[in-house]
């Protein structure tokens, strides 16, 4: 059995698509946010190939796929397609703020967590040439794989922008139009200025002289970026 059949199939036994509020993976698990968790058949999950195990974790329903997670993913995605603004069931109980947060966050960083990973592994494996004098901290080669492993972390907002667009399914392109705006030079350079206490530094700028703006290095960020692509779901459907 191919991973698309056994991904109908795990639609079917997990209550069918219209039981799914959203699906989404970390690096080893499908996560599933469900209407009705007692329609979950979880030994017959287990059973088929490929599943490495299933729980019922955090309010969640998860399935262990192991590295091909994303794999599994691809092909449920384009077989499930809840209405976001779909009302929750009868007597099902409200996520307390906190686990609501920590889902999120998951569901957001889990399909970059490759990205991020080797990022980190560039850094870890330069850092110990330097250590080992195998390469000179202040050569070329050490500017040129810096940027290489550091690229990610700087631009993090762009690539935390697609994914939470994603999971809070709103446009794409509109929202690495937000981390493009939080990631412009005119706001990078004046947090650099107020950081560094140049002369003339300001900590607020003001929108039409009355709307301030807190002057912020955005780069590497993670939470503002996040609830302004949550913000930018409502407003791009209420526009």
């Amino acid at each position: 059995m191919g991973i698309t059949a056994t991904s109908q199939k795990i639609i079917e036994l997990v209550g069918g698509a219209g039981n799914i509020n959203k699906v989404w993976h970390c690096m080893t698990r499908l996560r599933f946010d469900l209407v009705d968790k007692s329609k979950i058949r979880q030994a017959d999950i287990k059973a088929l190939p490929g599943v490495l195990g299933a729980q019922i974790q955090s309010d969640q329903f998860q399935i262990i796929i192991g590295p091909k997670v994303n794999e599994w993913y691809q092909a449920i995605l384009p077989q499930v397609s809840p209405d976001a603004d779909r009302p929750a069931a009868a007597g099902k109980a409200r996520k307390g703020l906190i686990s609501l947060f920590m889902d999120t966050v998951s569901g957001v960083f889990g399909p970059i967590v490759p990205a991020i990973a080797g990022a980190g592994m560039i850094k870890g494996l330069l850092a110990g040439l330097i250590a080992l004098k195998v390469i000179s901290a202040s050569s070329d080669t050490v500017v040129v794989i810096d940027l290489i492993a550091s690229g990610v972390f700087y631009f993090l907002p762009f690539f935390l922008a697609i994914s939470a667009a994603k999971m809070f399914k709103t446009n794409e392109y509109l929202a690495a139009a937000v981390a493009a705006c939080l990631m412009y030079p005119s706001l990078i350079d004046a947090a650099k200025a107020l950081a560094s206490h140049a002369p003339g530094a300001v900590d607020t700028i003001y929108f039409l002289n009355s709307v301030p703006v807190s002057v912020f290095n955005y780069a590497s960020s993670v939470i503002p970026i996040i609830f302004s692509v949550l913000a930018l779901s409502y407003i791009h459907r209420w526009v």
